[in-house]
C-alpha cells in the first residue's frame, strides 16, 4: 500500500470512532430521559426498622425504578414493591407531558430520602400496586407534581379523599397559571 492510502485509512478508522463514540453518548442521554425500561436509581435497602408503620407514619424506603410521573418501585423492608402514588394521576404513554412528569418524578426522588405512607382504608389497586403518599425529602411529590401543572387530581375513595380539597386547590392554581397540561 502506498503512503496516501494508508494516511486515508487511519483517519478513516479515527472519524468512524468518533462518531461511534458520539451516538454512544447521545444514545445514552437519550434512553436516561426517554427509555421504556425503568431506569435504576439506586440500589440500598432501607434497615428492616426503618420499615414499619404505624398509624401516620411514613416508611423510608429504597427507590429503584420510576416507570411514570406516579408509579414507581422500591424496597419496601425486605420486599420489593410497585407503587402507585395516590391522589394525582400524570399523563400516560403518547398522551402530552408524559415524558415531561416521569422525568419531573425521577429528578425528584433521584438522591432523595424517599418516604412512603401506605393507605390503611385500601392498602392495593386493582393492578396489585400498593398504594401510598410519596414524601422526597420531606416533600409532597404529589402537590409538587400538581404545582408544575403535571398531574390532575385524583380523589377515588377511601384513600383519594384525604387531601383532595388541598390537591384541587393546588391544581386550579396552576391551571388559573396556565401551567404544565393546563397551558
Amino acid at each position: 500500500m502506498n503512503k496516501k492510502l494508508k494516511k486515508l485509512m487511519i483517519k478513516g478508522n479515527f472519524v468512524v470512532s468518533v462518531v461511534v463514540v458520539m451516538l454512544v453518548l447521545i444514545m445514552g442521554s437519550y434512553n436516561e430521559f426517554v427509555a421504556e425500561k425503568p431506569v435504576i436509581l439506586s440500589s440500598s435497602a432501607p434497615s428492616e426498622s426503618s420499615a414499619k408503620n404505624s398509624d401516620g407514619d411514613r416508611i423510608l424506603v429504597s427507590l429503584e425504578y420510576v416507570y411514570d410521573g406516579d408509579t414507581m418501585k422500591a424496597l419496601v423492608g425486605s420486599k420489593t414493591e410497585k407503587i402507585r402514588f395516590i391522589g394525582v394521576d400524570t399523563p400516560e404513554r403518547e398522551e402530552p407531558f408524559y415524558e415531561e412528569a416521569k422525568v419531573f418524578t425521577r429528578r425528584m426522588l433521584k438522591d432523595a430520602k424517599v418516604e412512603i405512607e401506605i393507605c390503611k382504608a385500601e392498602r392495593r389497586d386493582k393492578h396489585g400496586r400498593l398504594l401510598a403518599w410519596i414524601y422526597a425529602d420531606g416533600v409532597s411529590v404529589a402537590e409538587e407534581l400538581l404545582k408544575a401543572g403535571l398531574a390532575k387530581t385524583l380523589s377515588i375513595p377511601p384513600c383519594g379523599l384525604r387531601f383532595k380539597d388541598k390537591y384541587k386547590n393546588l391544581e386550579r392554581k396552576a391551571k388559573a397559571e396556565k401551567i404544565g397540561l393546563w397551558r
